[in-house]
């Protein structure tokens, strides 16, 4: 009898422990909320929000996020290993990427938060980005598949679509100096915007970012790097960056 007491005692204390913590998006730092988490007041914070948001337009959604109400710009996962969950649910899973490398949430919180539903993003696929969060020595991008998937859900079909969260993390103090465009280009590995579809005129303009000429032309054949002069090398056509923005095309 004082087996079975403690046993539905420490099963009580455990419900109650994981209820609070899911409530608060935690489980060591594995779960997110969309109303829990605010951003630290810092100076450089909101700017560099602002600047990420012009290069990667934010997409919005109804309550349940399956209607787009206002599409932004279409990203295309590079990297396997993204856990997501179906758009409806409350909290999200926690990916974050250290060293150009996906690291799911484990343990305790994963084993909580696992659901039949959950999949992973297919390499190619492509997501809107609903939210960007800065924080200190990280950015955060909540992701949406583009594509609507049939999901069963107690028994029943609906129409959902598929939801992650990525955090991007970098060195202590590098975001705070950091430009839209470098941040942009340290995550490309994992996530990119998606390209002009093959065959279709491609633009090189004085004044582009290097983000921004590969995002329309790609990574170049070779790179002549004179410090803050660079000659992308492609296979038709030069481009020379001076501080790291397009001033001559041959």
């Amino acid at each position: 009898m004082r087996i079975c007491t403690a046993t539905l005692l420490i099963g009580a204390a455990f419900a109650t422990l994981s209820s609070r913590l899911e409530a608060q998006g935690q489980f060591g730092g594995a779960q997110a909320t969309e109303d829990s988490e605010k951003e630290e007041s810092a100076s450089w914070k909101g700017p560099l929000r602002d600047a990420l948001t012009s290069r990667i337009n934010i997409t919005h959604t109804d309550a349940d996020r399956l209607r787009i109400t206002d599409a932004g710009t279409v990203l295309v996962v590079q990297h396997e290993g993204i856990t997501a969950s179906v758009a409806k649910d409350a909290s999200m899973l926690v990916n974050k990427v250290q060293g150009g490398k996906i690291k799911q949430p484990g343990g305790l919180s994963a084993l909580i938060a696992d659901k039949k539903t959950n999949r992973d993003y297919l390499v190619g696929e492509r997501v809107y980005c609903i939210t960007v969060k800065v924080k200190d020595d990280a950015v955060q991008l909540w992701l949406l598949t583009t594509q609507i998937s049939p999901v069963t859900i107690k028994g029943s079909t609906q129409q959902s679509r598929y939801k992650a969260v990525l955090e991007f993390e970098f060195p202590k103090e590098w975001l705070a100096t950091a430009s839209a465009d470098s941040v942009i280009a340290r995550m490309a590995p994992v996530l990119s915007a998606e390209r002009t579809a093959p065959g279709a005129p491609t633009t090189v303009s004085l004044g582009q970012t290097e983000a921004e000429l590969e995002a329309a032309v790609g990574k170049p054949e070779k790179i002549i790097d004179l410090g803050s002069k660079k000659i992308y090398v492609y296979k038709d056509i030069k481009v020379t960056l001076v501080d790291g923005k397009v001033t001559d095309v041959q």
